[in-house]
């Protein structure tokens, strides 16, 4: 009997790990992929999640030219299904969507990777993470804010 394909586009089988959470402020569980395609992916790990859940997922890449650097690939995903693996139970495999790539982006003032949804612009072009971008509204002189953003402003240009 011949298996019909009802995927969209080609999976890439490989090993390569990855962190999940259906929190992103919360507590990130390993998990390893078993493959890879540009539409989703399908993943083991000792941690279920309800079809329908969002999950945040980085990709952990090793960069062979900065020996023990890593790079990630974030995505936010829905669970399409999830099934227990193996004998006792305690292993599932999870298969699911990606809704999107999340584009990470570096905080202007303190450097801190922020996801760029979560960014906070100023002038347009200048990002800033929740806590810097709290500490430079609630400055008391407006002289002294300005002064701040005309330097950051600088930096980019």
């Amino acid at each position: 009997m011949e298996m019909i394909q009802k995927r969209q586009s080609s999976r890439w089988h490989t090993k390569a790990p990855i962190i999940i959470t259906d929190n992103p402020d919360g507590c990130y569980h390993g998990a390893s992929v078993v493959n890879i395609s540009s539409e989703g992916m399908y993943f083991e790990t000792d941690q279920a999640f309800a079809p329908e859940s969002e999950l945040w997922i980085k990709l952990i890449l090793s960069l062979p030219e900065t020996s023990g650097s890593q790079a990630y690939n974030d995505f936010h995903a829905h669970v399409k299904h999830c099934r227990p693996i193996g004998s006792n139970g305690h292993k599932f495999g999870i298969g699911v969507q990606y809704t999107r790539a999340l584009r990470m982006v570096r905080c202007d003032l303190c450097n801190c990777k922020v996801y760029h949804e979560q960014a906070h612009k100023v002038e347009d072009m200048i990002h800033m993470c929740s806590d810097c971008y709290i500490r430079l509204e609630n400055l008391p002189d407006d002289q002294i804010r300005a002064s701040i953003e005309d330097y950051l402003m600088c930096n980019i240009i």
